[in-house]
C-alpha cells in the first residue's frame, strides 16, 4: 500500500477517462480514488450491490462510511 500511495507500484493503473464515462469495477477489491470536481457541476454516481439476501440497507454509519454523508 506504501508503495502505491507513494506512486512508486509498479502495477497500478492510472486511467485517464473523459467526463460521461462509466467505469465499473469491484471498488471494495480495488484501491482507488477520484479527481476533485471542478465547475458548478456536480459528479454523479451509482453503486450498484448486491447482497445474498433481500432487504438489505446500509445503516446510517455504513452511508457515511461509504457516501461520506448520511442522506
Amino acid at each position: 500500500m506504501a508503495k502505491l500511495l507513494e506512486g512508486r507500484d509498479p502495477e497500478a493503473k492510472i486511467l485517464r477517462i473523459k467526463a460521461g464515462t462509466l467505469n465499473a469495477f469491484r471498488g471494495k477489491n480495488t484501491a482507488h480514488r477520484v479527481t476533485t470536481v471542478e465547475g458548478n457541476r456536480e459528479r454523479m454516481i451509482a453503486v450498484f450491490s448486491y447482497y445474498e439476501r433481500p432487504g438489505v440497507i446500509f445503516s446510517e454509519e455504513d452511508r457515511i462510511g461509504f457516501y461520506g454523508r448520511a442522506a
